[in-house]
């Protein structure tokens, strides 16, 4: 573990880009990132399959393990086809502990024992958390405590900000239950996390209301749980009073048009989803291939705030995006862009975008023309009909105003290049 201390003296100094011989610092080959996340359940798995492939036989791994004390079973020390547990040893703190745990090797690593299980109980972001990946290990861990006997059970299958909002409420509503919350990621919060523009770190303060949701002693986390696959619907129904299906959608919906899978070796089609999940670090969107250095315009498809969010990101320069959560991959694509043009395209008109105004003025902001139809959005706003619906829409009003004032017509916008 790590503690960041605090400064002494002097307010927090403003982040900067850093240039290393015109280079920017973390794009470099040797760069090392200094706060990489680094999961306690990533953090073991990685030490047992070092101590699987590079001790000898008869040689040993010790390490702590954190474990909940109320939670805890021998079942919950990670296990490796090439290890055997030689001690286990508690250390109390009231009500977690830690465990100095001893394996010894006792046989060569082959190459289909390379996987390490990822069974066992960990502390991760202050909460109670339970990584699963069998479901006979599941259905131990989950059912042969006491923690449920006397109260009313409920599961909520989604740990993004639907889930927790649920959990909390139910734990307002009353205090005889007990609520298992189940996600197929290991880290909660969801969208809140994967979702949320970097940029946005001030809608990201409802975490401490989820975290403090997990610490409830009524609740208990389990991630890296898929509910569908390692247990049924109906297996949580035989089980629990009541089951709360709070999840969102996990893929993305086909549009059957031609070029959507790329032509000629272009990408094609790449969702929102996926691509805000990308620069986000949603671990199975690290794969999708951004090619923004062979052309230089983007076309969106979309007049939402995630639109804007995607166009921001393209557009943004890289100081601003250097001081937000955005991922170091993210910034080393993004750095070499040379996206310099976005068209959003909508199937309305200007008085039917679901953006909003905070939005609208963060694009204000960069160093870009906002470019739109200026004769169309005046007769939409002046209009009789238009007039009538602006009446009772001052948000859409004060927006429409924002726009007229900041945008200009493609014309000019041409001229001023020239």
């Amino acid at each position: 573990g790590a503690k960041r201390q605090g400064r002494v003296g002097g307010t927090k100094s403003e982040l900067s880009l850093r240039l290393v011989d015109g280079t920017p610092n973390h794009a470099r080959p040797d760069y090392y990132p200094p706060t990489e996340p680094y999961e306690m359940s990533f953090v073991i798995r990685d030490l047992l399959h070092l101590a699987a492939e590079k001790l000898v036989v008869g040689g040993r791994l010790v390490y702590w393990l954190p474990t909940v004390a109320g939670e805890y079973t021998p079942h919950d020390v990670p296990e490796h086809p090439v290890l055997q547990l030689v001690a286990n040893s508690e250390q109390p703190f009231g009500s977690w502990s830690r465990r100095l745990i001893t394996m010894e090797k006792i046989k060569p690593l082959d190459s289909h024992e390379a996987v390490v299980p990822e069974q066992f109980v960990f502390v991760m972001f202050g909460l109670r958390a339970y990584v699963v990946t069998r479901v006979r290990g599941f259905e131990r861990r989950l059912f042969s405590t006491n923690h449920f006997v006397g109260a009313a059970r409920v599961a909520v299958v989604g740990g993004g900000a639907a889930g927790f909002y649920t959990a909390a409420r139910v734990l307002a509503k009353t205090s005889n239950v007990g609520i298992d919350i189940f996600e197929q990621q290991i880290p909660p919060y969801g969208l809140v996390r994967y979702g949320v523009a970097p940029d946005h770190l001030e809608v990201k303060n409802c975490i401490s209301k989820f975290a403090s949701v997990a610490m409830d002693p009524r609740v208990r986390y389990f991630g890296n749980t898929r509910v569908g696959t390692q247990i049924s619907v109906s297996d949580l129904r035989s089980v629990y009073d009541a089951v709360v299906l709070a999840y969102g959608a996990s893929e993305d919906k086909r549009l059957g048009i031609g070029g959507e899978d790329g032509n000629s070796g272009r990408v094609g089609v790449v969702s929102a989803r996926m691509f805000v999940a990308w620069y986000n670090g949603l671990p199975e969107a690290q794969d999708l291939h951004m090619d923004l250095t062979s052309h230089d315009t983007v076309v969106i498809v979309g007049h939402g705030n995630v639109a804007l969010d995607c166009a921001r990101i393209l557009l943004a320069p890289l100081e601003h995006l250097a001081r937000t959560d955005i991922t170091n991959r993210a910034l080393t694509v993004l750095a070499q862009s040379n996206i310099r043009r976005v068209e959003m395209v909508g199937r309305r008109g200007p008085l039917q975008v679901s953006f909003t105004t905070k939005e609208l003025r963060e694009m204000t902001k960069l160093n870009v023309d906002i470019i739109c139809d200026r004769d169309l959005v005046e007769r939409e706003c002046t209009s009789p009909e238009g007039h009538a619906y602006l009446l009772h829409k001052r948000p859409l009003r004060r927006m429409m105003d924002v726009l007229l004032k900041h945008s200009v017509r493609p014309e000019d916008a041409q001229k001023e290049k020239q």
